[in-house]
């Protein structure tokens, strides 16, 4: 999580995908923290997959 937290901090576009995601995510939340969660992680990956190999 800290590579992502980094990358957060340095990628304007993708912070701001990733409010937009969360945004969505509560909105649209009716299962908990636990669907909120398992919904939001296949975005972090997909965002991180570029940055594995480094």
């Amino acid at each position: 999580m800290l590579r992502f937290r980094d990358l957060l901090r340095v990628n304007d576009n993708i912070r701001q995908q990733y409010q937009d995601v969360k945004l969505q995510l509560e909105a649209n939340n009716r299962g908990g923290i636990g669907e909120y969660l398992s919904h939001k992680a296949p975005y972090i990956d997909a965002w991180l997959e570029p940055y594995l190999d480094e």
